[in-house]
């Protein structure tokens, strides 16, 4: 089971915290990722104009053509103006959401939780008391659209994008989604100084189709061990109440 956390709009502020669940069903990848902004902004009262995305170094998940090609979508599509993508330092001990995912490690230290459920209720207790300004919603993640392959080939290439931590997505005069960089998030300058880096060759195609549920990603081997030992401890358990009632 893993938990994914979504970056907050804003880095400054903490507004309400979505918590989503799944049961390894599908792959933790970049779709993933673009399924989880997709999450966000059906929660969400209004859209703002611009959004900030607070995203691990992550380039499997997170760092990719594929997610910064389906931000642009959405600048393009004027559901944003401007996105801003600032990607963590490394050993970031004292991130916001690594404070929260510290919180919950030491909350479930000691707890018999057995079910998925109550593990939700502990994390949803734990944001609802002090992580979120206006409210926590906790759910499962029950179904993923194919954005990837939806989008993959309109993707245009890019590269050396791997060296940056900040990123700015706009729209050209022509209303072409395009991207510029910092290396720093403090540098005074976007790069290219003479122009952009355009994300998209045309507009992708339909809609996506929906990623079938799979086993693949579960790790069944390790879930057995945990099964075995804890018929060890039943075991043993029945030994010490029989010799109490002797």
């Amino acid at each position: 089971m893993a938990i994914k956390n979504t970056s907050n709009w804003c880095p400054c502020t903490r507004p309400a915290s979505l918590g989503i669940f799944d049961l390894m069903q599908y792959p933790h990848d970049s779709n993933l990722t673009m399924n989880i902004i997709l999450q966000i902004l059906l929660g969400l009262d209004r859209i703002p104009d611009t959004a900030f995305f607070q995203f691990d170094n992550c380039f499997r998940e997170n760092k990719n053509k594929y997610v910064f090609s389906f931000l642009g979508h959405l600048v393009e599509e004027g559901v944003f103006k401007e996105v801003y993508v600032n990607f963590l330092l490394r050993g970031h001990t004292h991130e916001d959401i690594d404070q929260v995912f510290s919180v919950i490690a030491q909350n479930i230290s000691g707890k018999n939780i057995v079910t998925v459920d109550e593990l939700m209720d502990l994390v949803h207790q734990i944001l609802q008391s002090g992580y979120s300004q206006t409210g926590s919603t906790v759910h499962i993640l029950t179904e993923m659209f194919d954005i990837r392959s939806w989008i993959q080939p309109v993707c245009a290439d890019l590269h050396n994008h791997s060296v940056p931590h900040a990123f700015r997505i706009t729209c050209d005069t022509a209303g072409h989604a395009q991207l510029q960089y910092k290396i720093w998030s403090h540098d005074n300058e976007w790069l290219p100084l003479n122009g952009a880096i355009k994300l998209l060759k045309s507009k992708p195609v339909g809609t996506p189709s929906m990623v079938s549920p799979s086993g693949d990603e579960m790790n069944v081997d390790k879930s057995g061990m945990e099964a075995e030992k804890l018929s060890g401890i039943l075991r043993q358990d029945h030994r010490f109440n029989d010799t109490m009632t002797l």
